[in-house]
């Protein structure tokens, strides 16, 4: 008798009622309700794929577990005793009449710990109506050989929870010691005997930054064909406080994609399962990238979850106008809770616009795009520029939530103007809608700001969006790599700011590192790390090492002793790995307070990651504060806690509360970190001066940024010719005397060596309200001369400042002309990765070096290497041609290579005497025969760029390496090899 066709229902607009389903589903029903009464031990899920219900059952066939997994969802005690055989049976035999082409997921516990699991699963293989078994397990038991190996089947999968393949970060998520390698030997045991083997990766907090390595570190374990690996949705049980570990989407998502690019040419299938116990991507945030391979099914699979909507589910304000809001139940509770609704972006119907035959496509709006002369056109016309010759837009990019513009003034000056929306800029506000904020870099030039306000006057109270949405549609748009040039992860390169103001962690990167950072965990071993030339995640990974105050800090590394081996201690007779440019500045001046800081370790070792270490952060606090009361203290919470989750902030913030000093946590790899480590040396004393009692002189300034070395009295010198008289000078050297004199000036010049400080400039230009200026960097002839007429015009002695200038350069005139005609003869080579590249347009990223700029002016001809295919080459090329004066564009080529064989050619084959590098003893210059110019050989001022020139030309000119390179070669490990024998 034929079944007469069921209607589908209709949809109800309420979103508390689902699909009932039809036909015969209703006795599947009931016959799961009948299971889950009969066998506790059984869950039962159902899944709604095109318009069919299918049925999964997970049987936990025991409790017990050889791992710890601080994010399990396994509920109830480890010690319940085993389902007995018979009883998994009997459920087995109910599944297969009931519920007819079910899959059978067999968890625990750990289920490899059961005895009897080869006979459970040939019987239940042994049932034709059931679909699919699914194995979960660890592989542990398997790779120690205490299992016997599990049958062969097309019906038998085998999901192994493999979350980390970083020992360390394996036994931090697994709250185990030593268990990798045996985990890796029973995926190969599997796999070795034809098993269908998937591995899973839980993504938390303690191994997001590792989601984008995973791909090669599992083409390098389990090689030629690596099982394919998905990363899932950290569940959210009821039993036990997943909070510490979450993750946001947002960054969970990122890391994914980072890993996916990263696995495409290994031939590493990854996949995301968005789905997982009473926790859910949202679909908003799913179409944010639809190139991710997903998974599973996107859906609210569990048991009883529509009489759980109200108490688990929330949805946020933007929900109430998304496409999607009938069947998303938006948020879990406690994830919304923690991290708030601003992830969340309403799906309308205007955001799938429909788009011509020959109109071009719009960008996604969380791409990073170089617009093409058509959108700079736009721009021009926004900004009225068109009725003006003096300015030009010669550069725009919109980088996920900003928009950067370079803006030329017909006289050559250029500036930064950066469009935000309100409440996401990274300063103060130079001009605001109240909806849209404008900042900018550099200084700007005269005439310009009547019309940005007039702009921003015909923008009115319209969204940022509204100025966007044209210039993403327009013709020519260049793909830019995942590197915003403010940004990682972070992105490494450092991420995009979020919705809520906070940078996502490069993983993060337009070289394929992901933008983690971008957080500086996940920066380490990226697959462009042979192409790191500039060591600028080592330079970051510490920002605060530069500062000395006066009277020497306490610092506190809560660490083991080996994390104190990273780098020596900072003076002449350690050599670093990574030459930073600040010990330099010690060597060359007088001994430096540094040297006499106090360093203790907390000695962290096996027992603290198991039994935690708080207690010896408590400790080492009361024996500082009780041996060395009043001492600034600089507390540095390491990668080791960091990992394992260790929560040391609430013990700083006790101690904060009950003593009179600064403890700050300053490591970048951390993610409690503080980012504002010199507010709490200077402003709170600075401030205490009563600037009230001071009468302001008007020939008096602030510097802050410059270090106390010769190049600062040179300069001193210059302002004095003109002048001005240097008032107090802070940071990187903090002294009594200048927090004591700083209330008495009249102008703040702020020197951008390191972008870490912008929160203490910020807030000494709060607590001293008088006019600020950020000039040009001072380095290079040319650059030293527009920083001298950017101060002295804004002390009002701008003619002043032209005679100081003459008096000063003429004597040297003759002397840089020559400099420059013997650097025409030479090449300089520059290394960089697209996450470097805002490195070079930033100079705060460089310890306030545009390096372009000045070995240009020099007279070097440039030659820039980049790692990048022929696509994204040519958006590189242009931004890296832009930083180079216009005079000097014919003598810079930009070429690219695409791995390490391609750039050991390309340095082989290069012209170049020396090549810009801060990491010491670098084989893959010597053994080219290139020398090495570093940093440290650069130096602001005038007199500084003599001797800056005569450095570089000192080294181009050191034979050794070329003479000597095939001595100095290297296999691809990096192991020396010798040349052969000559005939």
């Amino acid at each position: 008798m034929a079944r007469r066709p069921t209607r589908p229902p209709a949809r109800s607009k309420s979103p508390r009622r689902r699909p009932r389903p039809a036909g015969g589903a209703g006795s599947a029903e009931r016959a799961s309700a009948s299971l889950r009464r009969s066998f506790p031990f059984l869950t039962v899920e159902r899944t709604l794929r095109a318009g069919e219900w299918i049925h999964g059952v997970t049987l936990r066939v025991n409790s017990r577990c050889n791992q710890r997994c601080p994010f399990c969802q396994a509920g109830g005690p480890r010690d319940e005793p085993d389902p007995p055989l018979a009883d998994l049976l009997r459920a087995a035999d109910r599944i297969a009449a009931g519920l007819p082409g079910a899959a059978v997921v067999l968890t625990g516990g750990e289920p490899c710990l059961r005895p009897d699991l080869r006979e459970l699963l040939d019987r239940l293989l042994e049932r034709p109506g059931i679909r699919l078994v699914e194995l979960q397990t660890n592989a542990v038991p398997l790779g120690l050989g205490r299992v016997p190996d599990p049958p062969v089947s097309d019906r038998l999968r085998v999901l192994v929870g493999l979350h980390a393949l970083d020992p360390a970060l394996y036994d931090a998520c697994t709250a185990t010691r030593g268990q990798l390698p045996a985990a890796l030997r029973g995926i190969r045991r599997l796999l070795d005997r034809g098993a269908t083997v998937e591995l899973n990766c839980v993504v938390s907090r303690i191994n997001l930054g590792h989601v984008p390595r995973m791909p090669e570190r599992l083409a390098e374990a389990l090689p030629p064909h690596p099982p394919p690996l998905h990363f899932s949705v950290m569940g959210i049980p009821e039993h036990r406080d997943a909070r510490p570990w979450l993750v946001r989407f947002t960054d969970l998502l990122d890391a994914v994609e980072a890993a996916q690019r990263r696995a495409a040419p290994l031939g590493v299938a990854v996949r995301l399962a968005p789905s997982a116990g009473h926790a859910v991507v949202p679909p908003c945030l799913l179409a944010r990238h639809p190139d991710l391979p997903v998974g599973g099914d996107v859906g609210y699979a569990h048991e009883g979850a529509d009489a759980e909507r109200e108490r688990w589910w929330v949805q946020g304000p933007a929900c109430r106008a998304c496409l999607h809001r009938r069947h998303c139940r938006g948020l879990p509770r406690i994830y919304a809770e923690r991290f708030g609704f601003a992830e969340l972006e309403p799906v309308r119907p205007a955001d799938v616009p429909t788009v011509g035959p020959s109109a071009p496509a719009p960008a996604a709006p969380r791409r990073m795009v170089e617009m093409g002369p058509a959108g700079r056109r736009l721009l021009e016309r926004w900004l009225a520029f068109a009725g003006h010759d003096r300015f030009t837009v010669v550069r725009a990019r919109w980088l996920a939530d900003r928009l950067e513009l370079v803006v030329q003034a017909a006289g050559g000056a250029s500036v930064d103007l950066i469009l935000q929306a309100t409440g996401g800029a990274e300063r103060r506000t130079f001009l605001s809608t109240g909806r849209v904020d404008v900042w900018y870099r550099g200084t700007l030039p005269e005439g310009l700001e009547p019309l940005l306000r007039a702009a921003l006057a015909r923008l009115g109270r319209a969204p940022l969006d509204r100025l966007v949405a044209p210039l993403l549609a327009s013709p020519g748009l260049v793909a830019l790599p995942d590197a915003p040039a403010e940004a990682e992860t972070d992105g490494a390169i450092r991420g995009a700011r979020g919705p809520d103001g906070r940078e996502r962690g490069d993983a993060p990167a337009g070289d394929g590192d992901g933008r983690e950072g971008e957080r500086t965990l996940g920066t380490w071993d990226p697959p462009a790390a042979f192409a790191d030339f500039l060591g600028r995640d080592a330079m970051e990974l510490m920002p605060w090492e530069a500062i000395e105050a006066d009277h020497p800090l306490v610092r506190i590394s809560h660490s083991d002793l080996e994390c104190l081996s990273f780098m020596p201690r900072e003076c002449a007779a350690n050599l670093n790995l990574v030459d930073l440019p600040w010990i330099a500045r010690r060597d060359r001046s007088a001994p430096a307070v540094k040297q006499q800081e106090t360093v203790l370790c907390t000695d962290l070792d096996e027992r603290s990651v198991i039994l935690g270490c708080r207690a010896r952060v408590r400790r080492v606090l009361d024996a500082v504060l009780a041996t060395d009361p009043g001492k600034p203290i600089v507390f540095s919470n390491t990668c080791l806690p960091a990992t394992t989750g260790e929560d040391a902030v609430s013990v700083l913030r006790l101690y904060r509360g009950r003593a009179e000093v600064s403890v700050v946590s300053h490591n970048r790899a951390a993610p409690d970190r503080d980012d504002d480590m010199p507010s709490a040396l200077i402003v709170p004393r600075s401030a205490s001066g009563r600037p009230a009692r001071f009468r302001r002189q008007p020939d008096r300034v602030n510097l802050i940024g410059f270090p106390r070395d010769r190049a600062l009295d040179e300069l001193t010198r210059l302002l004095g010719d003109a002048g001005l008289r240097v008032n107090a000078v802070l940071l990187p050297v903090v002294r009594p005397e200048d927090l004591e004199r700083f209330p008495r000036a009249s102008l703040h010049v702020f020197h951008r060596t390191n972008r870490f400080w912008e929160a203490a400039y910020r807030r000494l230009a709060d607590e001293h309200p008088i006019p600020s200026l950020h000039p040009p960097s001072p380095y290079g002839v040319e650059g030293t001369r527009r920083w001298l007429a950017a101060v002295a015009e804004a002390a009002g002695r701008g003619s002043a400042a032209k005679d100081a200038w003459s008096r000063r350069f003429g004597p040297r005139r003759d002397e840089w002309g020559r400099l420059v005609s013997q650097a025409r003869r030479l090449t300089v080579g520059l290394v960089v990765r697209p996450r470097d590249v805002p490195c070079l347009e930033d100079p705060g990223r460089l310890d306030g070096i545009p390096l372009l700029a000045v070995l240009a002016e020099i007279g070097f001809e440039l030659e820039v290497l980049v790692h990048a295919r022929d696509g994204v080459l040519e958006a590189l090329r242009a931004r890296v041609e832009a930083l180079v004066p216009r005079g000097h564009r014919g003598r810079c080529r930009v070429a690219g290579f695409e791995d390490f064989d391609g750039l050991r050619r390309a340095l082989r084959e290069s012209p170049a005497a020396a090549v810009v590098g801060s990491h010491t003893f670098d084989w893959r210059l010597s053994e080219a025969g290139k020398n090495r110019i570093s940093l440290a050989h650069f130096e602001p001022g005038l007199e500084g760029a003599l001797r800056t020139a005569r450095r570089l030309l000192d080294v181009c000119r050191v034979p050794f390496a070329r003479r000597y390179a095939r001595f100095l070669a290297r296999d691809d490990l990096g192991r020396r090899r010798m040349p052969p024998a000559e005939a």
